[in-house]
């Protein structure tokens, strides 16, 4: 099984999660729409179902409560409440509908202020939406597959946005040198969070 996005939980550093469906080699479905729950505690993994496609790009809000993901293929982020004591979500509910902007949502991270980036796979941007799924700002990149996005930076003022060559033409190839490359940009309105680490 390949899972597509790990991320920590943002409070105790306790939680990870797997997130998309599972899939061989081939790239053939395999398994159900499931995501993965795994705790520092023991062996269990504990899993759960989300109402969704092709999940991707989950991250959390700064308080920890509430879990965001894309569900690519409709082209929506969605977002639940997560239950810090019991570890289980709830309340799946729509984020943002995306129809209006190019390409498909692919990887996010939150910012201090509450605020969701989202790199559009096939759209050339990054957007950021603000915490009731209004887009706040779009960033235009020069790649047209920005595929993930992080805070870094002594300050966490800096975005990273990582992007993909694959299915390019040569002729789109040539057009955009930066393609499969790391990005950088600095935010000097914007702060990211610090990111938990896994505890053994």
């Amino acid at each position: 099984m390949i899972p597509n996005t790990v991320l920590m939980w943002r409070k105790n550093s306790l939680d990870r999660y797997r997130s998309n469906p599972c899939y061989e080699p081939t790239f053939t479905l395999v398994q159900r729409r499931h995501a993965y729950l795994v705790t520092a505690c023991g062996p269990a993994v504990d899993e759960f179902i989300i109402i969704s496609r092709r999940r991707n790009s989950i991250c959390f809000s700064p308080d920890g409560h509430t879990m965001y993901y894309c569900d690519s293929p409709t082209r929506t982020i969605r977002c639940c409440d997560y239950d810090t004591d019991a570890g289980t979500i709830g309340n799946d509910r729509l984020f943002a509908d995306l129809q209006e902007q190019p390409g498909e949502p692919d990887g996010s991270t939150i910012d201090s202020a509450g605020y969701l980036w989202n790199a559009r796979w096939g759209g050339h941007r990054v957007l950021r939406y603000a915490p009731d799924g209004s887009i706040e700002r779009i960033v235009q990149v020069p790649v047209a597959q920005p595929s993930c996005v992080a805070f870094g930076g002594a300050a966490l003022d800096t975005l990273y946005i990582t992007s993909a060559r694959e299915s390019l033409s040569d002729a789109a190839l040539l057009a955009e040198p930066a393609a499969g490359g790391v990005l950088q940009l600095r935010l000097p309105d914007v702060r990211g969070l610090p990111e938990a680490r896994f505890r053994d």
